[in-house]
């Protein structure tokens, strides 16, 4: 985490560097050499990386869609995807997944 305050709270030195070797958290040129700076500074960012949710046909249905919103691989390496499922009241499904899963439950209508 390359930021040293997040929402007012303090964030220390050892979350910055603790997916470093060891003999590197105190070589600024090392931790500042992980960041792709083009990457960081591309001002057309979202033309090159914004992806339209996909809607999953084999597990939307009746009352509820189920969305690819991340699908994509990163340097040609898929390192993680996410889903989006909205349900309408009343609305029946059954979550299920071939791999490790979690969700966020938020309730609210979106008229």
């Amino acid at each position: 985490m390359y930021q040293s305050v997040v929402d007012g709270r303090y964030v220390p030195w050892s979350l910055l560097v603790k997916d470093m070797p060891e003999e590197k958290h105190q070589d600024l040129d090392f931790i500042v050499g992980q960041l792709e700076w083009d990457k960081n500074v591309d001002t057309h960012f979202k033309n090159s990386n914004y992806l339209e949710p996909v809607r999953d046909k084999k597990r939307s249905g009746d009352g509820y869609d189920d969305l690819w919103i991340v699908y994509r691989t990163v340097d040609g390496q898929q390192f993680f995807s996410a889903k989006e499922l909205t349900s309408q009241p009343g609305a029946k499904c059954t979550l299920q997944d071939g791999a490790t899963s979690s969700w966020i439950t938020v309730q609210g209508a979106d008229d």
